[in-house]
């Protein structure tokens, strides 16, 4: 990593379902707020799909950078991120007025932290694992939660979930009044379409917990398929395995998207490399579809700590046991000084 990467401070507690396999407003007049939720998209209108990288802005001046595109010429809708806070949404392409060539509006988002944090994540010297962001910029003590939802026929870590939102119900004094309205709870998960595939009643139900208030998701692209080769050691393995092409590549990871999008989710612009096991070609391919590779220093199952300024890392689809554990502990620690904090607020404040 070079030295001009940001720095994250904080705690990110990334639970992620790596290895275990078998409150800022809405952004522009169509987004969404902190839940990453939408309107469900038709999956005929996603035929389609295409990846795109335009400066535009929306009909008040919002500047915005558009990654992808789908739907019929005259109704076209697309996938933009707004490059200040990092946060995405789905708009119709008519809503924006785009640049044919690059001019001030292309200067103005090259110069945004979105630009700046993608390039530097996406750098060399390229690390054959745990490449890209790796810790919070801000110095304030907080965790962020993320949940990588890979493949896995085990059940649900439904318990954690459910323990992480009562740190939504703010504590208050008795007779205090009013009561605190309830702050949901930041969380980053890392879902595998594979994984949305045969668990569509625990997806609905993250679903819910983020329309109640109860938690404010960052949607995390994790691959659909989350390739491995029980045979082949980590750094040939995943998505670094020979067989995995730049093709196979963008199969795993705009598929990804497209099943998010028809579940209305809104993806974010993140992604975790399965395993934290990256190629040099496939962080370039990274930044050619807008995405900023996540990575993690406090993997907890590994014994890692989760000091201030920590990315955490668990799995949270049933086979990281000791994890659960230890971020059962980590809640207990921090989870009543307000310690949390969303992926994208970490990167702008």
């Amino acid at each position: 990593m070079t030295p001009t990467r940001p720095r994250l401070a904080g705690v990110l507690l990334v639970l992620a379902v790596l290895a275990g396999c078998d409150s800022k407003p809405a952004d522009g007049p169509a987004g969404q707020p902190p839940t990453g939720l939408a309107a469900p998209v038709s999956a005929d209108s996603l035929k389609n799909y295409r990846v795109v990288s335009r400066a535009c802005q929306t009909h008040d001046g919002q500047p915005l950078r558009v990654f992808r595109t789908w739907g019929k010429a005259g109704e076209e809708r697309v996938l933009a991120v707004n490059p200040q806070t990092f946060r995405t949404l789905q708009i119709p392409a008519q809503e924006l007025t785009c640049e044919t060539t690059p001019g001030p509006l292309a200067a103005q988002v090259a110069n945004s932290p979105f630009a700046r944090t993608l390039a530097a994540a996406t750098a060399p010297p390229y690390l054959p694992a745990n490449h890209g962001l790796t810790h919070l910029p801000t110095t304030q003590g907080r965790l962020l939660f993320t949940v990588d939802l890979c493949p896995s026929k085990a059940n649900f870590d439904q318990a954690f979930f459910q323990r992480l939102t009562e740190f939504s119900q703010p504590d208050t004094p008795a007779g205090a009044a009013p009561m605190p309205a309830p702050k949901p709870v930041p969380v980053a998960l890392a879902v595998s379409g594979h994984w949305m595939d045969h668990h569509p009643q625990e997806l609905a139900w993250l679903q819910d917990l983020a329309r109640q208030g109860k938690l404010a998701i960052t949607w995390v692209n994790h691959t659909y398929y989350h390739p491995i080769w029980p045979d082949e050691p980590d750094e040939q393995n995943f998505l670094s395995d020979p067989r995995v092409d730049k093709a196979r590549l963008l199969r795993e990871t705009l598929n990804t998207e497209k099943a998010m999008l028809t579940r209305g989710i809104t993806p974010s612009v993140f992604f975790r490399f399965p395993g934290l096991v990256s190629r040099a070609d496939h962080v370039n391919t990274l930044r050619e579809l807008n995405l900023i590779p996540l990575g993690a220093n406090a993997w907890l199952s590994k014994g890692e700590l989760a000091v201030d300024g920590a990315i955490v890392l668990l799995h949270g689809n049933g086979n990281d046991p000791l994890g659960i554990r230890r971020a059962m502990k980590l809640l207990e620690q921090r989870g009543k000084t307000d310690g949390f904090v969303s992926l994208e607020d970490a990167l702008t404040n």
